[in-house]
């Protein structure tokens, strides 16, 4: 419980993250004095980064813009992304495919991808299910006791974590990297649309 209530508290066991990600309520003291010195010392790249990451994620934008089905990450006109991971949608309606099926097969094409990235959405850790503690004091859940965290709190946050694929976002991508991951996000969505259309003809 020691080591959980040091590392935000997570069981690492797990190779998926899921509902019981943060299994009570806990700190986050992993970093070291000299990991927090080393990550002063590179603060001064951190824009550079962040505009690698774009300039790359709009070439992939780019390249799967109008492929049916699949929705790139909206950016509203007045943000800037840093895109940590690059989130892409799945309309199985349309895609005639769940993000989850899609997401296995962008994995099988060499992509580095997160299928069901995080399952189910924060408020379903046990940490606030059963209002999970370190020791008996249930601060600062006792105060609040009324609020129920259930499924169908966030309906369309619960829908989005469904239609999700985080695809592992990096500021050294070369330019074939990302074409590579269009190339392949492509060929899966014509492979789950030709399917569709030859089950449809029967």
């Amino acid at each position: 419980v020691v080591t959980l209530f040091a590392s935000k508290p997570w069981p690492r066991e797990s190779r998926k993250l899921s509902a019981a990600r943060l299994l009570l309520l806990a700190q986050n003291y992993r970093m070291s004095e000299l990991q927090g010195a080393v990550a002063l010392g590179q603060l001064p790249r951190v824009a550079g980064v962040a505009e690698r990451r774009r300039q790359s994620a709009r070439f992939l934008n780019k390249m799967i813009a109008g492929v049916p089905g699949i929705r790139p990450p909206r950016v509203p006109s007045n943000t800037d992304p840093s895109y940590w991971l690059y989130m892409l949608r799945i309309d199985a309606s349309i895609a005639a495919v769940s993000a989850e099926q899609f997401g296995e097969a962008l994995l099988a094409e060499g992509v580095p991808a997160w299928v069901r990235y995080i399952v189910k959405p924060l408020y379903l850790s046990s940490l606030f299910t059963e209002m999970r503690t370190f020791g008996k004091s249930r601060y600062p859940f006792r105060p609040y006791g009324k609020q129920e965290y259930k499924a169908g709190l966030c309906p369309q946050a619960e829908k989005a974590l469904d239609d999700v694929i985080a695809i592992h976002w990096n500021e050294n991508y070369s330019e074939a990297h990302v074409e590579q991951i269009g190339a392949a996000i492509i060929k899966v969505a014509r492979h789950y649309a030709a399917a569709a259309a030859g089950e449809s003809r029967r």
